[in-house]
Parts: C-alpha cells; sequence; structure tokens
C-alpha cells in the first residue's frame, strides 16, 4: 500500500523492461495525496514498474499513478491480463483526468460502485467492467479503443460535450457490449476490421462522427438508434 501525502516509490536505476515487477495475485493499493505521484516524478524511470498479468492496482485517491500528461515518461505498464481498478473518483482535487488517461494504455479497468471516472484520450483498454451505481465517461474528442468486452452495470457513455466521441471496439476476438446498467449516448461506433463484436444491450448514437462497421457486428435482438451517418465496407 502507497498512503500519504509524501509517500511513493522511486526507481533510480532505467534497467530495460522493468525494475520493479507485480507478480500474478499480487494488489498495490494506491493512495497518495497533497505532493507526490505514487511512483516518482521528476526522478520516476520510463516502464520502471510492471504489473504483470494476474497483477492489479487499485487506485483509492489522491495524485495520479502516472506522471503529468505533458511528461514523456511514463512511469508504468500494465501488461495484459493485469487490472487499473478505481475505487475513487476522477477528476479530484489531487488530479485531474487527463493525468490518469490522456494517452495512456490499460489492460483491464474496474470502476467501484459509486465512482465516476472520466476517460480522457487514451490510447487503448482491454476489459471494461462499470459496477453497479459507477459511472465511466468517453471524454475523448477521437477513438476511444477498446480491445475487449464492456460490461456496463451502472452508466457508460460520452461525457457531456463530447459528441465526438467514437467508441473503436478493435479486438480480434469475440467481444461484447452488454450488462443491467445505463447506455448514454455515443458520439459514434465503429467495428474494426478485423474485430466480431456481439451486442447484448440497445445503444444510442447522436453525434458528429460517422460510424463505421468494418467487421462483424452481431445485434442479436438489440438497436443502435439515434441520429449518426453509418459507413459500411
Amino acid at each position: 500500500t502507497i498512503n500519504g501525502g509524501t509517500c511513493r516509490i522511486e526507481q533510480t536505476n532505467p534497467i530495460q523492461g522493468g525494475a520493479m515487477f507485480f507478480e500474478s495475485g499480487s494488489v498495490c493499493n494506491v493512495n497518495t495525496q497533497i505532493t507526490y505521484f505514487p511512483f516518482g516524478s521528476s526522478n520516476a524511470v520510463n516502464k520502471g514498474v510492471v504489473f504483470k498479468n494476474g497483477s492489479k492496482l487499485v487506485y483509492k485517491g489522491g495524485k495520479s499513478f502516472f506522471k503529468a500528461a505533458s511528461s514523456s515518461v511514463v512511469p508504468i505498464v500494465f501488461a495484459p491480463g493485469s487490472t487499473c481498478r478505481f475505487e475513487a473518483s476522477v477528476p479530484n482535487s489531487y488530479s485531474d483526468s487527463s493525468l490518469f488517461f490522456s494517452n495512456r494504455t490499460f489492460s483491464n479497468v474496474e470502476v467501484a460502485s459509486n465512482v465516476s471516472v472520466n476517460a480522457d484520450d487514451f490510447y487503448n483498454i482491454d476489459n471494461l467492467l462499470i459496477e453497479n451505481g459507477a459511472r465511466f465517461n468517453l471524454k475523448v474528442t477521437g477513438t476511444a479503443p477498446v480491445s475487449g468486452s464492456i460490461t456496463n452495470n451502472g452508466t457508460f457513455g460520452a461525457a457531456p460535450s463530447f459528441s465526438s466521441s467514437n467508441l473503436l471496439m478493435k479486438g480480434n476476438a469475440l467481444q461484447t457490449i452488454g450488462g443491467t446498467g445505463t447506455f448514454n449516448p455515443l458520439g459514434a461506433i465503429t467495428i474494426g476490421a478485423e474485430s466480431n463484436v456481439e451486442m447484448n444491450a440497445n445503444l444510442v448514437v447522436n453525434g458528429t462522427a460517422n460510424s463505421i462497421i468494418h467487421g462483424k457486428l452481431n445485434l442479436k435482438n438489440y438497436t443502435i438508434t439515434g441520429i449518426a451517418t453509418l459507413q459500411t465496407k
């Protein structure tokens, strides 16, 4: 657990491929406040901390576990099969949402009950789980790439005033979109050329971006409604 105003982990030996590893089954709880980023700031090593398959980072509040968005250094890596779990809302009084998501790559992401997360322009999320009472808003001006499935038991959709948010389903195995929660309108949806997407919920598309279907989309008994420009291949 990294907890408190000045508590942090900093890597000073820049080893290629990582200097510190969280192995499968390990859990790192993060709650740093006031001064420091939990994995270092000015002295952080690029990709020095690796969360491996089966490990988990749990964000409980405070500073972003990444450095400032303006920095070229990314201190942590989420390897495929790892999980980043939000148990505190983003943004908050310590960090803007861009410090967590802008130009970042995740594997699995979980949003705990009654937590709200705004996700800025990220590079990738594998599987996304939104628990009961939680909210995940796509605060993107372009595409929001998801390589796995979306299970929404809370609220999911474009953030207010982000009508160009384009949900890009880009996996190469079966992907599903479903859950018992509320699906707010998206700006657009794109199905990648290699993707196979199965709908388990109704979607609304009401944005300014074009919706593009290049791969397979199985609506089953569900619908995509709204006002949109649809392109198919």
